[in-house]
């Protein structure tokens, strides 16, 4: 673990933070103890010293609310498939990375396949208005976290080849018919 500055630590805190975190007594609420003539005063009550700075307590408080904290909110992208008309959520999909084009513009691109948004590209984005809020997000863990079938995963990959390869030799059968040669 790095070096932790405790003092900072300490003044970030406001007096009532600082009294959780006081190690001189567990049942001290801050307030003075004792009577009029003998007056009690907890550590915290003045500031506290970094000696008694429970440091180990206060660590784990912030882990925990570091572990309980809500993720940030992102925005929940939709992609469909031009050719099979299949809609996914962006980064349910290992092979899903997002691109800015020479003018700035984001664009989908699917790194197995090569396939984009871009003008000639085999997908496109799909408008969803934010009506669920949380639980749209909801919705994204749950599909990104379902187990996937590999077998229906694997076919479908084969189907989606060969539809690309058929799609290219239209391409290539236009071209020929308009008398110009492919070069890719």
């Amino acid at each position: 673990m790095s070096e932790v500055n405790v003092k900072e630590m300490m003044d970030s805190l406001d007096a009532e933070e600082l009294c959780k975190y006081c190690s001189y007594n567990s049942d001290c609420d801050g307030d003075v103890r004792g009577g009029p003539n003998n007056p009690i005063y907890p550590p915290c009550a003045d500031g506290l010293d970094e000696d008694d700075f429970d440091l180990e307590a206060y660590l784990s408080d912030m882990e925990g609310q570091m572990e309980t904290k809500i993720p940030h909110r992102f925005p929940v992208l939709h992609i469909r498939d031009k050719i099979f008309g299949n809609i996914h959520t962006y980064g349910t999909d290992s092979h899903d990375s997002l691109m800015l084009d020479e003018n700035g513009n984001v664009m989908y691109y699917n790194l197995q396949n090569g396939e984009g948004t871009g003008e000639c590209g085999g997908y496109e984005f799909v408008y969803t208005p934010d009506e669920g809020g949380y639980n749209g997000i909801k919705e994204v863990y749950s599909e990104w976290d379902s187990p996937r079938d590999n077998k229906k995963y694997d076919e479908m990959s084969k189907e989606e080849l060969i539809w690309q390869c058929l799609v290219k030799d239209l391409q290539i059968r236009e071209l020929l018919k308009a008398g110009v040669s492919d070069e890719t």
